[in-house]
């Protein structure tokens, strides 16, 4: 009886699989949290972009001149999939929003990966920019 236990591969599978399972659900939330952090990066720089270029045509000459709130607004409407109550956005002039002055948005997030729940690891600060001449 013995003979016939040591010579059985049945459920040797099971086995296998439960000391590799653990490891590719790991990889999988791996993966699938680089791409959240990358898809946050890219909002993050077309908020930018978009609200720099939306205060950059509306300076002091225009008829309706660009306010830090709408500003913020834009920023925080263009960068899909970021949430707009976690992001932080700075507006800064150079010298004031008059014609040929510079206007700089930067947007910052802190990105919590969902794997971070079963191994530690820190939470991690983006922040893009974009600087445009204001017309």
């Amino acid at each position: 009886m013995f003979r016939k236990l040591l010579h059985d591969d049945a459920g040797a599978s099971a086995v296998q699989f439960a000391f590799v399972a653990p490891i590719l659900i790991l990889m999988t939330l791996g993966i699938i949290d680089m791409g959240r952090l990358g898809l946050a990066a890219t909002a993050m720089r077309n908020g930018a972009i978009e609200a720099a270029r939306y205060a950059s045509l509306r300076g002091a000459a225009s008829p309706t001149p660009a306010t830090l709130p709408a500003i913020v607004a834009v920023a925080k409407d263009q960068a899909v999939g970021v949430p707009p109550d976690d992001l932080s956005v700075s507006v800064a002039w150079s010298p004031d929003n008059k014609s040929g002055s510079q206007v700089r948005v930067q947007l910052s997030y802190t990105f919590s990966p969902f794997i971070a729940a079963l191994i530690p690891l820190p939470d991690i600060p983006l922040a893009r920019s974009s600087a445009m001449v204001v017309f």
